[in-house]
């Protein structure tokens, strides 16, 4: 049984607000020997107060894994997305976390190897950056969880597509950030997307999902829901929803992968710690 490594989304605790007001919520990060996070900037980090930020996770003993932010490249025109790359860039850089997650974008004319290309140019710069920093780029795919992408123009939401993509850029400082549940309500055969992409993968987001009725007929309280055109979706607790977590592990690992499997289960504050705690014993059983 493969030993892996577990780190945590800190938005699990506390959303978009700062984590250095709420680091006495991250002792259930020792009692469960998760000793990472992924941090999101601006939220939970900048690069005015990384240095700060670092100190007091260091301080209980917690480590950064991975800077994440809202950043969309393609179809993006104000620079925003470039700009928060470059500052998760340095941040990472300074607290020695070894991969920023980025997000692809929208917009275009529905041309996947267009866009591919398009993306390819515009991340280029920033590849070169990361590499001479030591981080890894990592891109996480998506679905249209948010009403941004309604013509369903991100790339990152075909597996097949995301493999062209990483082909055309074919730069050590770039890798993808595999969410199988994601691919799952991005109605993707999540096996097979995992087949098709292990030996591209640098970062792993994990939780699971299960389709709902219309109107969230069958929800369960305490859990996200999430659309995606005409579907509904709902996270529910590691290993009893659609995602075929055996067989993606199984995928990624026989494909060489041994970096972070970062848990983010997304559901309410109460149920939070055991389901951390759930999601640990799956992880660390199989």
């Amino acid at each position: 049984m493969p030993s892996r490594e577990l780190t945590v989304a800190a938005p699990e605790f506390v959303g978009t607000g700062p984590l250095v007001d709420s680091l006495d919520r991250l002792t259930v990060l020792r009692d469960l020997g998760v000793s990472a996070l992924e941090l999101w900037s601006p939220w939970q980090v900048t690069e005015d107060d990384a240095a700060e930020v670092g100190a007091a996770l260091r301080a209980v003993g917690v480590r950064v894994a991975c800077v994440s932010s809202p950043s969309y490249l393609h179809g993006e025109e104000t620079g925003t997305g470039r700009r928060l790359i470059e500052s998760s860039i340095r941040i990472a850089h300074e607290l020695g976390a070894g991969r920023v997650n980025t997000y692809f974008g929208h917009g275009g004319d529905g041309d996947d190897r267009h866009a591919a290309r398009t993306y390819a140019g515009l991340v280029a710069p920033l590849l070169d950056q990361a590499a001479e920093a030591g981080v890894l780029i990592v891109l996480e795919n998506e679905f249209d969880g948010f009403g941004h992408d309604p013509e369903h123009y991100d790339i990152s939401r075909r597996a097949a597509s995301l493999l062209h993509l990483a082909e055309v850029i074919d730069h050590p400082a770039f890798r993808l950030n595999f969410d199988a549940a994601n691919f799952a309500c991005a109605g993707e055969e999540v096996a097979k997307a995992a087949a098709l992409l292990a030996p591209h993968v640098g970062y792993v987001h994990v939780k699971d999902v299960i389709t709902v009725g219309p109107g969230h007929d069958g929800a369960a309280a305490g859990w996200n829901t999430y659309t995606d055109g005409d579907h509904t979706y709902q996270t529910v607790e590691l290993g009893t929803g659609e995602v075929p977590w055996d067989d993606v592990l199984d995928r990624l690992e026989g494909a060489g992968y041994d970096g972070p499997f970062t848990l983010e289960p997304h559901c309410q504050p109460e149920l939070l710690a055991d389901q951390l705690a759930v999601s640990v014993a799956y992880l660390t059983n199989r």
